[in-house]
């Protein structure tokens, strides 16, 4: 037990990002997917690669949540193209709401870390800030486009 109040805000809505996380994160892959997002070349090339990092840094919970390694899969396989083979222009993925939440709260956490991270930098780091930048716009740019705001 804690004091309510002794918590600050900024933990109270720490606390509450991770609640709704754990909440989407037991959902993920048990919902119909009705939801069509179109991803262009860079933001499947992207996200496959982001996937097969997710995957690797929760090894540890295969056995507790394996829908979790199903919705990984799953992604990879959409976006996933052989070599000798061209990528689509756009290619359509059907997800779920808690999906396309699962994947919104990711890209907003990057952008958010990367944000904080830049500003850390000195100047004479131009070459680590202009990466960032970088990485950063193919997080808004994937972000627009899991949400739906880019027409093909």
């Amino acid at each position: 037990m804690t004091n309510a109040n002794s918590i600050t805000d900024m933990e109270m809505f720490n606390i509450k990002n991770q609640a709704k996380l754990t909440q989407t994160l037991q959902k993920l892959g048990r919902g119909r997917r009705k939801l069509d997002i179109y991803l262009s070349k860079a933001s499947q090339k992207y996200l496959e690669q982001v996937m097969i990092e997710l995957k690797k840094q929760m090894v540890e919970y295969e056995k507790q949540l394996p829908n979790i390694y199903d919705f990984f899969n799953y992604i990879i396989k959409q976006v996933h193209v052989e070599k000798k083979q061209k990528r689509e222009k756009y290619k359509k993925i059907a997800l779920s709401y808690e999906e396309q939440d699962f994947l919104v709260m990711q890209v907003k956490g990057t952008i958010k870390e990367i944000t904080k991270q830049r500003k850390e930098l000195k100047w004479y780091q131009f070459i680590k800030k202009l990466a960032f930048s970088s990485v950063k716009k193919q997080n808004e740019l994937l972000l627009e486009e899991v949400l739906n705001k880019l027409k093909k």
